[in-house]
């Protein structure tokens, strides 16, 4: 009787050390494989974001342009600003006169407007351009002094590539107001 249980706790002491060594080897491995994981994470988030920062951006310049007073049609004087982008104070893009060197609001109390302008190539953004039609020029303009951005022209073109993505919230100019929209980029 003592013999036979000599064997089979010998049987169950070897089965509970292999248990225990090949709990320990998927342990192991399994910390190994989260560690490469991460690091494949990390290094994915840091190539997208050299992409984004990659990406061509450039420099304008902000001013706001208050106006008080009452007047429908009221001229309001831009010229020598090189504006390529007018907003009104709910951020509507605005049309402007290059030749005129202005652009037309009707004014009831305090307004505001916003100019961005950029000696960089106006063909990235569509400008919102057209001709002055009647107006007038009673109220005085107060031109802020300038405010210096730097933006994104033109809404991104993203190559996604990869099995590695995320969502980013990119802001752009545009000829019709600034934008911010969420981009998938893949690495």
């Amino acid at each position: 009787m003592g013999r036979g249980n000599i064997n089979v706790d010998f049987a169950v002491g070897v089965a509970l050390f292999l248990f225990a060594l090949t709990s320990a080897f998927i342990y192991i491995h399994s910390e190994q494989g989260r560690a490469i994981d991460s690091q494949n994470i990390q290094a994915n988030a840091l190539t997208i974001e050299n992409a984004l920062l990659s990406i061509e951006k450039v420099d304008f310049e902000k001013r706001i342009i208050a106006v008080e007073g009452y007047s429908n049609s009221e001229y309001i004087n831009i010229s020598g600003l090189g504006a390529v982008l007018i907003l009104d104070g709910e951020g509507n893009s605005i049309c402007f006169d290059e030749d005129a060197g202005g652009f037309v609001a009707d004014i009831s109390g305090y307004e505001e407007f916003y100019i961005y302008s950029s000696s960089f190539s106006k063909g990235k953004i569509n400008r919102n351009i057209c001709p002055l039609e009647s107006y007038s020029d009673r109220l005085l303009e107060k031109v802020s002094s300038p405010i210096y951005l730097r933006l994104i022209a033109g809404r991104p073109d993203l190559m996604n590539q990869g099995n590695f993505c995320e969502k980013r919230l990119l802001s752009y100019i545009e000829g019709d107001g600034i934008r911010g929209e969420f981009f998938e980029v893949c690495v």
